[in-house]
């Protein structure tokens, strides 16, 4: 038996290709504040005078956008680091994505990823990246050659934790699950 909606998701352990696949089987209002900007779409929430000044100029100083821009869900969202009762973590809030990490044993990339392929033979991803540089013996004895060294790894999981858009990671063979 299901507690929310959400649980009953979670236990058919559906997958979804985009997040607004995703939001749509949370709840149908989801897929609107998508495209719906904030300024028109929160009128029957606050006031305009609040969204105005401050939701605006929160969203301003956090995110660098105004409410007239953003979608009406990232609004919202976003309205929560504006709240007295936030929590924050001594030495940083960092530490609760490096604990989940360690939890899980998972493995963090710092490199510059390039490119992802999945192979659904093996059901793995393969991640292209390039980390940092490395230094390689010169022709010319004065200067050393410098230069990106690449790397490969095999992984059964890949979060990107970045706008895809402007990444300019390459995404290859990523069919739905």
């Amino acid at each position: 038996m299901c507690l929310t909606d959400l649980d009953c998701l979670m236990e058919q352990k559906q997958s979804y290709s985009t997040v607004k696949e995703m939001l749509a089987a949370m709840s149908n209002r989801f897929v609107s504040q998508l495209t719906e900007c904030a300024d028109k779409g929160m009128e029957d929430v606050t006031s305009q005078l609040i969204l105005d000044e401050l939701v605006s100029a929160g969203n301003l100083v956090n995110y660098g956008q105004t409410v007239f821009n953003m979608p009406e869900f990232v609004t919202f969202v976003s309205c929560a680091g504006m709240s007295g009762s936030l929590f924050s973590i001594a030495g940083g809030n960092k530490q609760l994505a490096t604990g989940a990490l360690t939890r899980c044993q998972g493995q963090l990339v710092q490199n510059k990823v390039t490119r992802i392929e999945y192979d659904s033979g093996q059901s793995k991803y393969l991640v292209h990246s390039k980390s940092g540089l490395k230094q390689t013996e010169s022709t010319n004895q004065n200067e050393p050659i410098v230069e990106e060294a690449e790397e490969d790894r095999v992984y059964d999981y890949v979060i990107i934790a970045t706008p895809l858009s402007l990444s300019g990671i390459q995404v290859v063979n990523m069919g739905t699950s």
